[in-house]
C-alpha cells in the first residue's frame, strides 16, 4: 500500500510532467534572426571596443553603427571627458590632398590606430599606407 503523502506527491508531479513535441519551439523562434537583422538597422552604436592608453587613465574608441559608418573618441577615464579622437573632417581633407580616397568622416576606416596623446598624434594605416595626423600642426 502507498502511504497517503507520496501518493500526492506522485499525483502532483504527474501534473506537472507534460509532453511537449520537439519541434513545438521552432515555430516560436522561426522569425527571430529576421527579426534580429531590422532591429540592429536602427541601433547607433552598436559595437564598442575600448582600448586603454597611460595605464587604463584614457581610452579610445570607434562607434559602429549597423551600417558600419562611426568616428573616433578619446575618453578620460578619471573626469569621462570625451572628445574626438581628432579632427575627422580636417583629417579627411589632408588624406584626400596626399591622394587617399577618402570618405566622409562616419565612413573613415583606420587601421592600426596608435594615438600619443601627450605628443597629439595618431598613427595608423589607411590606403595601404602608414600615416601620423598632428593634431597641432593638422597635418
Amino acid at each position: 500500500m502507498i502511504p497517503p503523502l507520496s501518493l500526492l506527491f506522485a499525483v502532483s508531479l504527474a501534473a506537472l510532467i507534460t509532453v511537449v513535441p520537439a519541434d513545438a519551439g521552432r515555430d516560436l523562434f522561426a522569425g527571430s534572426g529576421e527579426l534580429r537583422d531590422k532591429a540592429s538597422q536602427g541601433v547607433r552604436n552598436e559595437r564598442i571596443d575600448p582600448v586603454w592608453l597611460d595605464g587604463g587613465t584614457r581610452m579610445w574608441y570607434r562607434t559602429t553603427a549597423a551600417n558600419g559608418a562611426g568616428e573616433y573618441h578619446l575618453v578620460e577615464s578619471a573626469s569621462g571627458m570625451r572628445q574626438p579622437l581628432f579632427d575627422h573632417p580636417r583629417l579627411i581633407e589632408a588624406l584626400q590632398k596626399a591622394g587617399v580616397e577618402a570618405k566622409a568622416a562616419g565612413e573613415l576606416r583606420l587601421e592600426s590606430v596608435q594615438p600619443d596623446v601627450a605628443a597629439q598624434t595618431v598613427t595608423f594605416v589607411t590606403g595601404g599606407r602608414t600615416w601620423t595626423w598632428n593634431a597641432g600642426k593638422a597635418e
